[in-house]
Parts: C-alpha cells; sequence; structure tokens
C-alpha cells in the first residue's frame, strides 16, 4: 500500500458534512417538521471555498432526494439503512462519515468543519481534527445533540423552528403515510 500524500499548506476550505437521518429524525420528532437543508447549507457557503457532503440511507427509494440534495450543492453518499424489529429505520453513518473526514483532512487540508449531528459517536473526530487545528463548528438540534459533542466543537449552533421547512400533512393523497425519502423529496421540491 502505498502512503498518503499529505498537504501541508491549510486551504481556505469549509466542509459541511451532514448525517442527513439524525437531523431529520431529531427535527421530526421535536418539531413536527424536517429540517430545511437548503438553510442549514447556508453556512458553509458563506465560505469562499467550500464543499458540502451529505449522507442518507438509500432503500431504493431516495434516488429524488439524492436529487434534490445535489441540487442544492451537496455531494449525496448513500448506503441501504436497516429497518429495526419495530420498523422504524436505522441508518447509521458514523464510519463513512469519518472517513470522508479524514480522507479530507489529508487531501483538502480545511480550515474549517461543520458538522451537522448531535451524535456523540463523532467525539473522536472532532478531537482528532481540532488536534491538525480545523476548527469545528457542530450543527444541531438541542433536543439531540449529545453534550460531550457539544463540549468538544469549538462552537455550536443549534438549529431551530427558524432551520425548519413548513409542515405538511404527512400523508400522501392514498391516505398511505409517507416514508423518510418520500417526504424529505416532497417538502424540499415543493420549496
Amino acid at each position: 500500500m502505498m502512503p498518503r500524500s499529505f498537504t501541508t499548506e491549510r486551504a481556505e476550505t469549509a466542509i459541511q458534512y451532514l448525517d442527513v437521518y439524525n437531523v431529520f429524525c431529531v427535527a421530526r420528532t421535536y418539531y413536527g417538521a424536517p429540517p430545511d437543508f437548503g438553510k442549514i447549507l447556508q453556512y458553509v457557503k458563506s465560505h469562499p471555498s467550500w464543499l458540502a457532503k451529505a449522507f442518507i440511507p438509500d432503500n431504493g427509494r431516495a434516488s429524488r432526494l439524492r436529487q434534490v440534495l445535489a441540487t442544492m450543492g451537496y455531494q449525496v453518499f448513500t448506503k441501504p439503512g436497516r429497518y429495526r424489529p419495530d420498523g422504524r429505520l436505522k441508518a447509521n453513518f458514523d464510519v463513512e462519515i469519518t472517513i470522508a473526514a479524514m480522507d479530507d483532512l489529508y487531501q483538502l487540508r480545511p480550515r474549517v468543519v461543520y458538522l451537522v449531528t448531535g451524535d456523540s459517536d463523532f467525539v473522536p473526530l472532532v478531537h482528532r481534527l481540532r488536534q491538525e487545528e480545523v476548527a469545528i463548528t457542530v450543527m444541531a438540534f438541542a433536543e439531540g445533540l449529545a453534550p460531550d459533542l457539544q463540549n468538544a466543537a469549538d462552537q455550536v449552533i443549534l438549529l431551530d423552528q427558524r432551520s425548519l421547512l413548513v409542515p405538511r400533512d404527512r400523508r400522501n393523497e392514498a391516505g398511505l403515510t409517507l416514508t423518510f425519502e418520500d417526504e424529505a423529496v416532497a417538502l424540499h421540491v415543493s420549496e
């Protein structure tokens, strides 16, 4: 295996890693509405050089959601989710986001990372990036933000009602409850 090339000059780049399902579930549970991924993206877009990566579960139904996020400017990464016995989707992207962040650290040398999740599993990643003098901003809803992740970050931006799309009825014309993918797409496409 060849060693990685490591760029020593720090770029003015800011990178956002969006754990779509984590943020979506917290917003839906506590606020009754999904997050507005376009508004969340505006934070990283305020930098002259930026990159945004969204990680979403895809069980064969997320092609439109991928398109919507890509149109906004996100690079989209997917993998199949698993369903729990109670029927809820489990989508764990900790490893994929960590690998992407470490690859970007070595290749792009960003100055700022926006980590959009409240998951405490990312605390070791935050510590590692901070060792490399990367400023870490965690963006999450307070109700889903792990205290140790909050304490590890340089800055925390608490998402709230202003970070949501307008709530709509969760049922489609046939009276069926919309899936995560259907609802996220329907709300973003109609905006």
